[in-house]
């Protein structure tokens, strides 16, 4: 109910599930990392298409590879955090804006950028939630495309589905990149856009136009 109210609503620069009405691409975006594992072969695949994204990366994850932070953004990648534990549910509003000020710290220190997006666990928020997001200066950063690729068990459904992927200008479609067959979507995305004319873009591109 409050991500339906947020949706109708809030402006799309307090709370963004879509890009602008006049968006030349889609965004595409990553949850969950950095996985040692499937990362590194995401950012290989990406960087063969020429594709920029939005990570939306895990404090503990990032501490454990940092050097993974590091290359994400040295390729062209946007990033913003997506809390420290990725605890959906049990969080009081004063303990995900502790983990806000953790992952922004050391994105910082890894990076030296000031990340100012936020996307919650599960999509899960409360009132209280949101509005101390808002009082520490985050943009709050949703979805409207979700394949469920984290419920998949093979690369022939992640094929089937972006074979039915139909991209729009102002998508933005969540991924996993701790997940196994994240690699798949992206070639058939990739061919799927290039046929309506439509680039790769990346969140705060869109932020910043919408500012």
């Amino acid at each position: 109910m409050v991500r339906r109210a947020s949706q109708a609503l809030l402006p799309p620069q307090w709370m963004l599930f879509n890009g602008p009405a006049n968006a030349g691409g889609l965004a595409l975006t990553f949850d969950d990392g950095p996985n040692a594992t499937h990362t590194p072969k995401l950012l290989d695949l990406l960087g063969s298409y020429n594709i920029r994204a939005t990570f939306f990366l895990v404090g503990g994850c990032m501490e454990d590879h940092p050097d993974l932070v590091r290359r994400i953004v040295a390729e062209g990648h946007a990033v913003g955090h997506h809390s420290w534990w990725h605890r959906s549910e049990g969080t009081s509003s004063r303990t995900l804006g502790e983990e806000v000020q953790q992952c922004r710290k050391l994105i910082h220190e890894l990076t030296g950028l000031h990340s100012n997006l936020f996307r919650p666990p599960r999509g899960n928020l409360s009132v209280a939630k949101i509005l101390n997001l808002w009082r520490l200066r985050q943009h709050v950063v949703m979805w409207n495309v979700d394949p469920r690729d984290y419920l998949m068990r093979s690369s022939a459904e992640a094929e089937a589905w972006a074979r039915k992927y139909e991209p729009a200008a102002g998508d933005v479609v969540l991924l996993h990149d701790d997940h196994p067959f994240v690699l798949d979507f992206i070639p058939q995305i990739a061919k799927s856009a290039h046929e309506r004319n439509l680039t790769f873009e990346t969140i705060p591109t869109w932020i910043n136009r919408l500012e």
